[in-house]
C-alpha cells in the first residue's frame, strides 16, 4: 500500500507547473524510476494558495489525461489518471528508454478554463543517442494510409492555420454504412526546442464535419522550428496511433 499521507518534501521526484492563473500541478514519485518496472505516479492539483482543488470538469469522459514524451520527441504515451479525490490522480507508466520526459497533464477544475501543467521527470541510464528525424507526410497503419498536409500556405505565424490529414482504407470504402460514421481523431503537437533540453505543448482543435476518411485540426504555431504530430485515431474498436515530424523552417503550402 501507498502511504497517502506522503509530504511532498518527502518525494524522490517531484517538479510542479507555476505558469497557469487558476491552478498548478505536482508531480510526485515515490521512489527511483526503473525501466521496464511499473512507476507509480501521484499527481497533486492546488490553487495557488496551496488548498487542493477537489472538483473536476469531464473532458470525453475522463477527468485528467496525461501525455507522456520524452524530450528527443521519439516516445509518446497517452495516460488517463485515477481521481482518488481531495486533488489527487494516480496512475501507473513503464519507462523504456532513460533520458529525460516531459509529462503534459490536462484536466479542467469544474467551472474554470482548461488547464494543461507540463511537468519533468527524468528515468536513470545510459543514454544513446536518438533515432534520425525521417521527415514523411505518408504513414501505412494497420492497412490504413494517412496524409499528411497543410492546405494552406503559412504567410505568418501565429496565425490560425489548419492541419488535414487525409485517410485512405480499403475495408471502410467497402462498407457504405460507414459513410455515416462521424470519425474522431485527436492530435498532439509538441515543439522541440533548438537546444534540445525542452518540449512546448501545442493546442490542437478537432474542426467540425470529421469523417471516416478526412480529420482537420485547427492550430496556431507560433514560430518556425521541428515539430512531433501525434495522431490518435478511430478504426473500429481500436485506436491508432501515427506520428509525423513536420519542419517549418520555412512556409509551404503543402508537407512533403
Amino acid at each position: 500500500m501507498y502511504d497517502w499521507q506522503l509530504s511532498p518534501q518527502r518525494s524522490l521526484n517531484a517538479s510542479t507547473d507555476l505558469n497557469r492563473c487558476n491552478a498548478k500541478a505536482k508531480l510526485i514519485t515515490f521512489k527511483p524510476i526503473s525501466l521496464h518496472e511499473p512507476a507509480f505516479l501521484l499527481i497533486e492539483v492546488q490553487d495557488f494558495q496551496g488548498k487542493a482543488i477537489k472538483r473536476f470538469d469531464q473532458v470525453r469522459e475522463q477527468q485528467m489525461r496525461l501525455i507522456v514524451v520524452s524530450d528527443d520527441l521519439h516516445t509518446f504515451e497517452s495516460l488517463y489518471p485515477n481521481y482518488q479525490g481531495n486533488g489527487r490522480f494516480t496512475v501507473e507508466a513503464i519507462f523504456f528508454k532513460p533520458g529525460s520526459y516531459t509529462l503534459f497533464s490536462c484536466y479542467q477544475p469544474s467551472g474554470q478554463q482548461k488547464v494543461i501543467s507540463s511537468l519533468k521527470l527524468t528515468v536513470p541510464g545510459f543514454i544513446s543517442s536518438p533515432p534520425a528525424v525521417r521527415l514523411g507526410a505518408t504513414q501505412v497503419i494497420n492497412n490504413t494510409k494517412i496524409q499528411l498536409c497543410l492546405p494552406q500556405p503559412i504567410t505568418q505565424f501565429g496565425e490560425e492555420m489548419t492541419i488535414v490529414f487525409d485517410l485512405q482504407d480499403p475495408t471502410i470504402h467497402s462498407n457504405r454504412r460507414s459513410k455515416l460514421n462521424r470519425g474522431w481523431g485527436n492530435l498532439v503537437i509538441v515543439k522541440r526546442s533548438s537546444n534540445l533540453n525542452g518540449v512546448a505543448y501545442i493546442p490542437a482543435q478537432l474542426s467540425p464535419g470529421a469523417t471516416v476518411y478526412q480529420l482537420k485540426f485547427a492550430t496556431r504555431l507560433l514560430q518556425p522550428g521541428l515539430y512531433k504530430l501525434w495522431l490518435e485515431f478511430e478504426r473500429g474498436q481500436e485506436i491508432l496511433l501515427a506520428d509525423f515530424w513536420l519542419n517549418l523552417d520555412a512556409p509551404k503550402s503543402c508537407y512533403h
